[in-house]
């Protein structure tokens, strides 16, 4: 055999055994789906939600740990656009990218009950007692455009996921966070007996809050919106 046709002959059985891994790691498999492939995710889907090409202001949330105190900054960045600098809120793009213990937030109620997200995350209120439902998630008040900016009961004081989702924040999740999560409900014992990290992973994924988005990657999705849509990096 020649030197070209050896080379040849190496380079496929490479190329075959490459792909034998690949299929072995196939998601479609028992293993657990930690990267979501492109085939699966909707990027039509999501540049719709994040394009906006009339804001005039972009301003995207990194969190990535139990900080509940960064709804409350993003209810506060909000005000200081509208009200301070005096932009129309249709000209404010907003988005909160969650990972880590934060997607929990976009969890909903089903979820916390089923795998009991505050004592397996270990997520404690003011008082120290475990946090037990999704307490982030439902608006405290009506939706009133009218409302009085300093009036601490309206609406513009309200820093939940849904108060802030009314008026335009985008909230995404992570899909490694949460792959990683599945992985530790299992190992913990919360999930269901004979329950995998696959099956819980798609649970989860498939019981985020209404029009909360999951992404493949947060920390790739951050520096995507500020590359391609130019969204100004914040963080608590």
């Amino acid at each position: 055999m020649g030197s070209i046709q050896r080379r040849v002959f190496l380079v496929s059985s490479v190329l075959a055994a490459t792909g034998a891994v690949a299929c072995a790691r196939n998601p479609q498999t028992s293993e657990l789906e930690l990267v979501e492939p492109s085939a699966q995710f909707d990027r039509a889907t999501f540049a719709k939600l994040v394009d906006a090409p009339h804001a005039l202001a972009r301003q995207l949330w990194d969190s990535g740990t139990y900080d509940p105190l960064v709804l409350g900054a993003i209810k506060n960045a909000l005000n200081g656009w509208q009200f301070g600098f005096g932009l129309a809120p249709e000209k404010i793009a907003m988005a909160a990218c969650f990972h880590g213990a934060a997607n929990a937030y976009l969890y909903n109620e089903h979820l916390w009950q089923r795998y009991h997200l505050g004592q397996a995350l270990g997520l404690k209120d003011p008082s120290g007692d475990i946090i037990t439902t999704n307490i982030f998630y439902p608006a405290r008040t009506p939706y009133d455009t009218l409302a009085d900016p300093n009036d601490p009961h309206a609406m513009y004081q309200d820093g939940t996921v849904q108060a802030l989702q009314r008026r335009g924040v985008v909230f995404l999740a992570c899909h490694t966070a949460a792959a990683d999560l599945a992985r530790e409900l299992v190992a913990g014992g919360a999930a269901p007996a004979g329950m995998t990290a696959q099956a819980v992973l798609n649970d989860l994924l498939a019981n985020l809050v209404p029009k909360a988005f999951a992404v493949p990657s947060q920390v790739a999705t951050i520096g995507y919106l500020q590359l391609r849509y130019h969204y100004a990096y914040t963080t608590t």
